[in-house]
């Protein structure tokens, strides 16, 4: 690109769009100021340009920034590693670490999500960044590639319809209590009111989301402790007791809804006489220890239990000690929600499981029904996601908070 000038560039491309057969010119280069006479910016050779890989981090993400500053496309560079020190002197080597340096690479795709990526190289056995069969490796890069070429890809074809998501929670809404009915179809949930920790979570969900609805919630929730019960509201960021307990729901009251019929409203509360001792078998609580922690500044605390959790979770959900027939989506939610926390707090850890937590949310994602709401749980079947039971408020809030936090 440096062969003519800026200015011999604009006059090049000039004249091609002036023939009428117009097409994307995507640049090899760093330099912002050729980012509008082409329609993109990239570099072929991430590894020559900045050889180590904090450096090519600095240098991927600093690309990205002129080509979304420039509003053109930005094709990002990943490489397997490189070695030419056999056909050139002195040449160069960066290390492949066994698929380390490849898999970090693509890690910074999924917190880019550049417009297009391209892999240098599917055949350069001479320059050591091939990414085909070999007798070091096997198919090795060939199935890196696959794992997360297929995540990155999957972020196109799952979107969730907001929308569609604000109507679900309006539809819940019973006017007469101003608080959200618990579930769609499944008795006794389809009949009743949980002011926590469904209409606690709702109504952080419901602000993540800018529905005014959250503040309707909101004030009816102060009628009745804010909706707190000591453990969910750790949350929506408010400290708990460092022991758990089992649950059980105190009964409120019952109205008639015009739009649901007899109504039943309960408080879940902790029942003090029972302590849940085994609290880091249950992923839902280890989420809740975690995130006790960080709203005392205990970051590596929480990232202990992070890193628990990743024990429990089998690489589509957690079949924990309460594991019945089918994964709990709101766990699958938490673990998400605890992972954007501890990147909010700095924490280098999540990026080690950026592609277990990238997979839990496009599994999240997936679960949106026609209703606007999320499935209580899923199954998999020929490694695909199918949503199982029914739809529920506690589950859509979690979700939400996950996705939109």
């Amino acid at each position: 690109i440096n062969s003519i000038s800026r200015k011999g560039w604009e006059n090049v491309m000039k004249r091609i769009r002036e023939t009428g057969r117009d097409a994307i010119f995507v640049a090899d280069t760093m330099d912002g100021k050729f980012a509008k006479i082409f329609g993109g910016l990239h570099i072929y050779n991430v590894c020559g340009a900045f050889r180590k890989l904090p450096a090519m981090k600095v240098g991927l993400r600093f690309l990205n920034y002129q080509a979304r500053y420039n509003g053109v496309l930005y094709a990002m560079n990943i490489m397997p590693g490189y070695d030419d020190t056999h056909i050139r002197i002195p040449g160069f080597s960066v290390d492949r670490e066994n698929g380390k340096l490849y898999e970090e690479l693509w890690k910074l795709v999924l917190e880019i999500d550049p417009d297009i990526v391209i892999i240098t190289s599917w055949n350069e056995w001479h320059e050591g960044s091939e990414i085909e069969p070999s007798v070091e490796y096997g198919r090795k890069f060939l199935d890196l590639t696959k794992k997360w070429a297929e995540l990155w890809k999957n972020r196109d074809r799952l979107m969730i319809d907001a929308e569609k998501l604000k109507s679900y929670f309006k539809y819940q809404f019973i006017p007469e209590l101003k608080l959200l009915r618990a579930s769609m179809y499944v008795r006794p949930d389809s009949k009743r009111v949980y002011i926590a920790s469904d209409n606690l979570l709702a109504c952080y969900a419901l602000k993540l989301l800018g529905d005014p609805l959250a503040f309707i919630l909101e004030k009816e929730l102060e009628k009745h402790g804010k909706g707190y019960d000591e453990e969910h509201e750790i949350v929506v960021g408010i400290k708990i007791p460092d022991v758990f307990y089992a649950r059980y729901n105190e009964y409120i009251d019952s109205i008639f809804s015009e739009k649901f019929g007899l109504i039943e409203v309960v408080y879940e509360k902790p029942d003090k006489s029972r302590v849940i001792n085994d609290w880091e078998k249950y992923a839902d609580l280890v989420v809740y220890k975690a995130l006790n922690e960080l709203t005392d500044g205990n970051l590596q605390e929480a990232e202990a239990c992070f890193k628990h959790l990743l024990e429990i979770w089998d690489g589509w959900g957690f079949k924990d000690e309460s594991y019945s027939s089918y994964y709990q989506t709101y766990k699958t939610g938490l673990f998400v929600i605890l992972s954007n926390r501890l990147k909010k707090y700095g924490s280098e850890v999540v990026e080690k499981y950026a592609y277990d937590v990238e997979k839990a949310r496009q599994i999240l994602m997936s679960l949106q029904t026609d209703e606007g709401g999320f499935t209580v749980g899923y199954e998999i079947k020929d490694d695909g996601v199918v949503p199982a039971d029914d739809v529920n408020t506690e589950t859509t809030s979690i979700v939400t908070i996950a996705l939109f936090e």
